[in-house]
């Protein structure tokens, strides 16, 4: 640095590389705090897009934020690298510009030109049938050509390698700026070029095959974007990764019926699978297409300055970045044809040229927006109509479906009550046989209890009636006194009547006991048939019900299928 300029203070620098202004010493490196009113405008694979106002100028610019920590950006830091070292050199009407670039800890920063309309993906999808008349197409494709054409005589050379409808900004003015450099590299004599690089869609056959490429993948790249804004298509089969591939390598044009001639025949003449036959830049403007829809287009052509090292240095604290795309017309490719005595002849009808296109697209933007104007309201109600049914299919959606639900929550309800009904029954049947067997085992006990009892007593009956005989035998014998005898008749007999009174005593026992186990085995019976008889009434009624709601619900789901239907 040939001046002491401050150094944004940073960890770790993912770019070891210095702005020009910066290292010729003409002003600090700029900060993130620089800037105001920044506003997210894009996101892409490295990095965020915002609009921002840099506060000592109050200029507008784009600023393109890249995460340092992320890993894979810094694996990129040689691409990003080169993509700063390509944009700096570079000076045209129909390329996005580098400022500056600059550093913090956590982001590193791309200050570039603002382009207000956003890109041409962005563009083409807000047309009603996805893709411009052919008069603008031609103007952006001119631009383009022209662009591709200053990369391409740039010493080294220059391949962009990834132009695409996302990759081209729209100006407010109609013109379109070329951006995204991550891809891009140099052509040189002693270096072979095969990175696989670029979007699928618009991949030339030598990239899908890793083969050596040179500037001509740019040439097909273009081919490919001039059939996307003619037809709204394209060109190759994309339903799957292999049928793509299979449809760029043998160059398999999905032509549409009604595809203007003039395209259709340049295209087949710029997407040729061997690079050298497709058709050059000079001769692509010098087609028909061109002729026709934007005379002169040759003419716009602009050569890169021969020596690099001369080109201004822009001063973000002091410089305004010109608005206008009349840059130094001293560059503008000659005829060979036309002598240098000419060039001032040349550089009149060239600026007429461009009023008389000026006027021209003044006139068409007029009557786009008159046409515009008239659809936007056709529209508008056809969207709200649109969004209104779509609210309403989506309701009715739901509605089947929670109905649906519902109604199978509902079956798998009554099924598990019925289920659990069957188990109770079940296990009431269960509970009864269980109580037969326990009163059945219970009276067989006491029966055969009391008839032990019974078998005891009348043993022990008996024995008393041997005892008093034997004694009455021995009262005979001794010939006792009256006395002595009817004492021993009176304990026989109390005997007697104790025994019987013992006796009668248990069978009132056993006959009480009897009379409850039969009593409690008819409320059991009782109590079965009556939980039998209302279960079945209470499911009775639960599946009446559950029967009436179901075909409700089918009517239902019939009512909403066939307003679905209408």
């Amino acid at each position: 640095m040939s001046k002491k300029v401050g150094i944004n203070k940073v960890k770790f620098r993912l770019l070891e590389l210095w702005p020009p202004s910066v290292k010729a010493g003409f002003e600090n490196e700029t900060q993130i705090s620089d800037f105001d009113n920044l506003v997210k405008v894009g996101e892409g694979s490295f990095g965020i897009v915002f609009k921002a106002t840099y506060k000592k100028t109050g200029t507008t610019y784009a600023i393109k934020a890249i995460d340092k920590k992320n890993k894979t950006n810094q694996e990129g830091r040689s691409y990003f690298k080169r993509e700063i070292e390509i944009m700096y050199k570079i000076r045209h009407p129909n390329i996005v510009r580098l400022y500056t670039h600059f550093e913090d800890d956590n982001y590193c920063y791309f200050v570039m030109e603002y382009v207000n309309k956003g890109n041409l993906f962005d563009n083409v999808d807000k047309q009603r049938k996805k893709c411009f008349d052919t008069k603008t197409v031609a103007s952006y494709i001119k631009d383009l050509l022209s662009a591709v054409y200053y990369l391409h005589l740039m010493d080294p050379p220059i391949i962009h390698r990834d132009i695409k409808l996302e990759n081209v900004l729209l100006h407010e003015d109609g013109k379109i700026k070329l951006t995204d450099f991550g891809w891009s590299n140099y052509i040189c004599d002693d270096e072979v070029r095969d990175t696989f690089c670029g979007t699928p869609v618009y991949l030339a056959p030598e990239m899908i095959k890793r083969k050596e490429h040179d500037h001509n993948v740019d040439i097909w790249c273009i081919g490919v974007m001039l059939f996307e804004l003619i037809t709204g298509k394209l060109p190759f089969n994309t339903s799957s990764k292999l049928a793509l591939e299979d449809s760029i390598m043998k160059v398999k044009i999905s032509w549409p019926s009604d595809m203007n001639p003039q395209a259709k025949d340049l295209v087949s003449r710029i997407l040729k699978y061997n690079p050298t036959d497709r058709l050059q830049i000079e001769n692509i403007l010098k087609h028909p297409f061109f002729t026709t829809n934007s005379p002169g287009a040759i003419e716009t052509l602009i050569k890169p300055p021969s020596n690099s090292d001369d080109l201004e240095i822009y001063i973000m604290t002091q410089h305004i970045p010109e608005q206008s795309h009349n840059n130094k017309i001293s560059n503008i490719v000659k005829n060979d044809s036309t002598s240098s005595s000419n060039d001032t002849a040349k550089i009149h009808a060239l600026l007429e040229q461009e009023k008389k296109e000026i006027i021209k697209l003044n006139s068409l933007l007029k009557e786009k927006e008159a046409e515009n104007s008239s659809l936007g309201l056709e529209n508008a109600e056809l969207k709200k109509r649109i969004s209104q049914l779509e609210e309403e299919l989506k309701q009715a959606e739901m509605s089947i479906e929670e109905l649906e639900k519902q109604g199978k929550l509902d079956v798998q309800g009554l099924e598990r009550k019925n289920q659990k009904l069957l188990e109770d029954v079940e296990f009431l049947n269960e509970r009864i046989e269980l109580h037969k067997n326990y009163y059945k085992d219970h009276l067989e006990m006491f029966d055969k209890a009391f008839q032990e009892n019974m078998d005891k007593n009348q043993a022990k009956l008996d024995n008393a009636a041997e005892n008093f005989r034997e004694s009455i035998s021995q009262l005979q014998t001794k010939e006792s006194s009256n006395s002595e005898l009817e004492e021993i008749k009176k304990n026989f007999e109390e005997e007697i009547n104790r025994l019987k009174g013992i006796m009668s005593k248990e069978r009132e026992n056993y006959n009480a006991v009897l009379e409850s186990n039969l009593k409690e085995l008819k409320q059991l019976t009782e109590e079965k048939n009556k939980i039998k008889e209302n279960t079945g009434k209470y499911y009775e009624k639960i599946i009446y019900k559950y029967d009436l709601k179901l075909k409700q619900k089918d009517l239902e789901i019939d009512e909403l299928k066939l307003k679905l239907k209408k």
